[in-house]
């Protein structure tokens, strides 16, 4: 008889611990499903804060493309102007030159060593002459060059 008395004691317990775990169970659910919906608002906040850095990325590089470009455009303005002035000095320069004593010395010296009979020392003069105007072009086209790329290394910084 005793086995008949414990068995609806038992059965009590298991019924209570059925309903428990049921609970528990549905304890469980509920809060699964408000994690899931935690899960799905961060993956949606993610996707929104990345498309938002996508758009500043794109936003900052313009940024930089439109101002490199002003600053190019800026820049181009006195480099045109050093460029006609530099063309006009050359063009002096080269009227200069054919219009020099250039001629004349050698001229000149043509009928000086005939005179003289010093006859190696006016080729030297003649070549001298012209090696002094070759460095004078020269230099002066380097040097204005050279003011051209300082004038443009300045701009940049």
């Amino acid at each position: 008889m005793a086995k008949k008395k414990n068995a609806p004691a038992a059965r009590t317990s298991i019924s209570k611990d059925i309903h428990d775990l049921k609970t528990l169970n549905s304890d469980l659910v509920n809060e699964v499903a408000e994690l899931r919906k935690q899960i799905e608002h961060l993956r949606s906040r993610l996707d929104s804060l990345t498309a938002d850095c996508d758009i500043l990325q794109i936003m900052e590089a313009t940024y930089e493309a439109e101002s490199a470009t002003a600053e190019l455009n800026a820049m181009e303005m006195p480099l045109l102007a050093l460029r006609r002035e530099q063309d006009a000095v050359e063009r002096d320069l080269e009227l200069v030159i054919e219009g020099s004593d250039i001629t004349q010395y050698s001229e000149k010296a043509k009928h000086e060593k005939i005179r003289n009979k010093n006859w190696i020392f006016h080729p030297i003069a003649i070549t001298a002459i012209f090696f002094v105007s070759t460095a004078v072009v020269s230099f002066y086209k380097s040097s204005k060059l050279g003011v051209s790329n300082s004038g443009h290394g300045s701009g940049s910084s």
